[in-house]
């Protein structure tokens, strides 16, 4: 990987919490379900998710949490690759992108109400639940269709 660019990152600093920001950041795929959510440290205040990218393995999303003050905290997120490096600056601006989407959802997550956390895990359930019997139905249709062939020919 001859040219190969530094892995994108962003420091924040925000007037919340550490115990606010990592307790409401799991929130993220329910917010957006290309994230997913991959594992935390509860030690070290760090998370990773992932989310899949168009012609790449994707990437990972670290998310590091550290106190400033009691009211006060700093986010650092940096993007990597799955496999490999980023060595294309359209790479790097895919990546920017998914720094500022991860920004924009922790601002959202961080103001959720518990009513409203209630109302995302409801319909993230309804549509596991529907896409499940989307699966189930395109096993049946594919069973269906694969025995009427074998009966013809």
């Amino acid at each position: 990987m001859i040219g190969a660019i530094p892995n994108p990152k962003k420091t924040l600093e925000i007037d919340f919490s550490v115990e606010q920001i990592t307790s409401t950041i799991i929130f993220i795929p329910l917010k957006d379900n290309k994230y997913k959510f991959t594992s935390k440290n509860d030690i070290l205040k760090t998370f990773r998710f992932e989310a899949m990218e168009f012609l790449s393995l994707g990437v990972y999303i670290d998310i590091s949490v550290s106190s400033i003050s009691d009211t006060k905290c700093k986010i650092e997120i940096e993007v990597s690759r799955k496999i490999g490096a980023f060595d294309q600056s359209y790479e790097v601006s895919k990546a920017n992108d998914h720094i500022a989407n991860i920004a924009t959802l922790m601002s959202e997550c961080v103001v959720l109400t518990p009513t409203e956390i209630k109302d995302l895990e409801e319909k993230k359930k309804a549509v596991v639940e529907t896409k499940g019997c989307g699966k189930t139905a395109a096993i049946f249709l594919f069973i269906t269709i694969g025995t009427a062939a074998a009966i013809l020919f």
